[in-house]
């Protein structure tokens, strides 16, 4: 819920990247409007109406890692995914 909003120019900041170095951008930054707890629960309710057709589709191309285990086997089994792109 970090996401802010510049009214002027529509750039969108989050507060844990860069953010503006201008004071005068910095004060005029609002909440994103879709950070609006209302907007968010209706988003987040849309998302876990997809999640099923989600899995559907993408069956062949997910695959189930056991977060447990250290981060060095997780990063070995999970770059061949990413060096394919």
């Amino acid at each position: 819920m970090g996401k802010r909003y510049d009214p002027y120019d529509g750039e969108e900041y989050h507060v844990d990247g860069p953010m503006p170095s201008d004071p005068l951008v910095q004060e005029r930054l609002v909440s994103h409007p879709s950070m609006n707890p209302k907007v968010f629960r209706l988003l987040l309710k849309e998302w876990s109406t997809q999640i099923p057709k989600l899995l559907k589709a993408y069956a062949e191309e997910l695959s189930v890692e056991d977060a447990k285990r250290p981060q060095s086997q997780l990063v070995e089994r999970l770059a061949p995914c990413f060096l394919s792109l």
